[in-house]
């Protein structure tokens, strides 16, 4: 072997060889390296730059207002000395964890391509004692649109730092400090975010799809549409959480997630997605299901247009249709194996509408139409004043009908006669004077009114059964 070849490649003689330096970097045991080193001007401003001494009450920091790029931060990790150990905190290694990381509060590295650099235990925003909003502003770091894929962000403190629109595939992001950051739009699909605090942070439009959120902080976080699907959320505080039309399709949530006062729905936006979640025990009690009028599947279900303004087909439609009646099948069941019976059975109403529709859609028009019937009469056995209100209003009709027949033909009757005419026939049980043959009119109403009176008498069964027996 040559000793080129042992002593690894050159360093590239030309800022253009990209591909030079990602070799020379990786030989030099710095893979996350793959910008040319800055120059030596750029290197003494930057250090000059970090002798910096920061002061949080007059928002004073190394890098504040100060644009840098990748090679920049390149740099300063590479140099990066804290605790008597040179280069980047390795989180890996628990004796490291104490180090404190690349100081960057105020920095702006918006759209800066940052992925897969070690940037652990990273400063980038105020800290626990800046109570201050200008305070917790000077030391925000500006990362709006920036590319944080695959970097280490372990330990990071990133309070109140400016992360709108940034893309952060499989960033780590355990145990980091990200308290009222504003992360609007973000997109952070399988995220490590164990442990990480993110009390009051601005996620609405963020996309957290798988990502890990154990034991995670979300108390008072905006998460209005907020894509959480399969993301794991076991032991996650997400109490007073604001988090309308959220999608949690298939999250996971366990006993010590707690959903205190979260809120799922307002009036603007609509409810949250919530099929296919696996609850396991969590405690469903403390939030207000009865402020979450429809949820997000029914929402998209009756929408006829897609986010991209285009017709959504028929088999889509049904498809949604189905999948909106599986979400509120699914919640009032979990609801009522907790004792929510109240707001269990306004879901499993709501599963029956939906249901209808999934009928009519598949053309099954006699079936949707007795479906459309149940629920007018007794509202699928969840509302039983609709049946009562369906008695009196045939009972009143019919007897108005007998009187306004008894107008024109024998016999005569008065009001209350024809009011307990109408009562008895309703019950099956009418009857007549000797004058009255089956050909008449009268008889005639009677037996529909006794037919209408047994279908009603029916659904009253049911609903009696539905809604005192069907636990």
């Amino acid at each position: 072997m040559s000793d080129e070849q042992k002593q690894g490649p050159q360093r590239p003689t030309s800022d253009d060889d990209r591909e030079g330096w990602k070799a020379y970097w990786a030989a030099q045991g710095m893979p996350w390296r793959i910008d040319p080193e800055v120059d030596l001007q750029r290197q003494q401003y930057l250090a000059e730059r970090l002798s910096t001494n920061p002061s949080t009450t007059l928002g004073i920091y190394p890098f504040r207002d100060v644009k840098l790029g990748r090679a920049d931060v390149e740099w300063l990790l590479a140099t990066h000395v804290s605790e008597g150990v040179e280069g980047p905190v390795n989180w890996s290694d628990e004796k490291q964890r104490t180090r404190q990381g690349l100081d960057l509060r105020g920095a702006d590295l918006s759209g800066t391509d940052l992925h897969g650099l070690p940037l652990t235990r990273m400063v980038g925003g105020a800290k626990r004692f800046a109570k201050l909003p200008e305070q917790r502003q000077w030391a925000a770091v500006r990362l709006t649109r920036a590319k944080l894929d695959q970097a280490h962000l372990e330990g990071a403190i990133l309070n109140g730092a400016d992360l709108e629109r940034a893309s952060a595939t499989a960033a780590q992001f355990e145990a980091a400090q990200l308290e009222q950051a504003h992360m609007l739009g973000c997109y952070l699909p399988k995220t490590q975010m164990r442990g990480a605090i993110l009390t009051k942070a601005n996620l609405a439009f963020a996309c957290l799809d798988w990502a890990r959120l154990e034991h995670a902080q979300l108390d008072e976080a905006q998460l209005p549409h907020t894509l959480l699907m399969w993301a794991h959320l076991e032991g996650a505080n997400l109490m007073a959480a604001q988090a309308p039309r959220a999608n949690f399709h298939e999250a996971y949530f366990d006993r010590d997630t707690s959903l205190s006062q979260v809120v799922l729905y307002d009036q603007q936006s609509g409810g949250a997605s919530l099929a296919d979640v696996h609850w396991e025990g969590a405690n469903l009690a403390t939030v207000d299901w009865m402020n979450l009028q429809v949820l997000g599947e029914e929402i998209e279900a009756r929408s006829r247009h897609n986010t991209h303004g285009r017709k959504i087909d028929k088999t889509k439609r049904r498809e949604n249709y189905e999948i909106a009646v599986r979400a509120n099948r699914q919640l009032a069941t979990v609801l009522r194996s907790q004792g929510l019976n109240e707001a269990a059975d306004r879901f499993a109403y709501r599963a029956q509408l939906m249901q209808r529709r999934v009928l009519h859609l598949q053309q099954h028009y006699l079936r949707a139409f007795g479906s459309w019937l149940l629920d007018l009469i007794s509202g699928y056995g969840y509302k039983p004043m609709r049946s009562i209100m369906a008695y009196v209003v045939i009972i009143c009709a019919f007897a108005g009908a007998y009187l306004l027949h008894a107008q024109f033909a024998a016999p005569h009757l008065t009001w209350d006669e024809s009011l307990v005419l109408s009562i008895s026939s309703f019950h099956g049980r009418g009857f007549f004077s000797s004058g009255i043959n089956l050909s008449d009119m009268l008889a005639r109403l009677a037996a529909g009114e006794a037919i209408a009176g047994l279908l009603i008498e029916i659904t009253l069964i049911a609903t009696f059964t539905q809604r005192f027996f069907a636990r």
